[in-house]
């Protein structure tokens, strides 16, 4: 802001001043500026100061949510403010469009609380976080709104099994072949998360005795390895791995 006086000398010196706030609300003040010469008498002229605040979008909510959350439940969102009453207050919330959420709210003495209500199962291995955006609107005119980031985890249950990377496996050996020597190594893959994707590996307690004898198996890494010797037992093999 910047003022003049076309008089000369300390008569065209101006000091400025601030006269008192007009209005003040969390976004918007209102003040007066006094500008005025050091002529004598001092004369002195008056403007408006009009200061809007421009809203950042930083309102945020998380939500941690099992993917085996049953449809229908509700979980509360944070209330919006607004210091206007009656009809220019809080009249609605909308929620971006998606496939698993919608949004409800309720009526108390003071605010509408919203809700976030789920829709449709999560599927943690096709989606593991959702971001939404939810819009309270007043009943203004013109209308008035704000928006939350709503920030949504889902977190996995054990809900896959783990599947081997072929439906058979088939390999062939010497008889005189070392024992200690890798024969074969499985591979299985389990989509969930955490220890609820972790693999280990056993054979199967159906199979007779011989196979056990003859080979072992790491738990650990699917490998199969030699154990022991036994031509007559060495013609043909099958062993069920789990």
């Amino acid at each position: 802001m910047n003022a003049t006086d076309l008089d000369e000398d300390t008569n065209g010196e101006v000091q400025y001043s601030l006269g008192k706030t007009l209005r003040r609300k969390v976004s918007h003040y209102e003040m007066t500026i006094q500008a005025t010469d050091c002529g004598e008498p001092p004369l002195s002229t008056f403007k408006t100061l009009s200061i809007q605040i421009s809203d950042v979008n930083d309102n945020k909510q998380q939500f941690l949510i099992a993917e085996h959350t049953s449809p229908g439940t509700r979980f509360q969102l944070h209330a919006a403010r607004d210091p206007d009453a009656g009809i220019n207050s809080i009249r609605t919330y909308t929620i971006t469009s998606n496939d698993h959420f919608d949004i409800d709210f309720s009526q108390s003495d003071e605010d509408k609380i919203p809700f976030l209500v789920l829709k449709k199962s999560l599927d943690r291995e096709q989606k593991n976080k959702h971001l939404l955006f939810v819009t309270a609107v007043d009943g203004g005119k013109p209308p008035r709104s704000g928006t939350l980031n709503v920030s949504i985890t889902v977190l996995d249950v054990n809900d896959n099994r783990p599947t081997f990377s072929q439906d058979t496996y088939q390999t062939e050996i010497f008889e005189n072949v070392s024992i200690g020597m890798s024969v074969i190594k499985v591979n299985a893959i389990d989509p969930d998360d955490g220890t609820n994707g972790e693999i280990e590996y056993s054979l199967s307690k159906a199979l007779s005795h011989k196979v056990y004898d003859i080979f072992e198996l790491d738990s650990l890494s699917g490998e199969i390895k030699l154990k022991g010797h036994n031509a007559a037992r060495l013609c043909a093999i099958s062993s069920n791995i789990q």
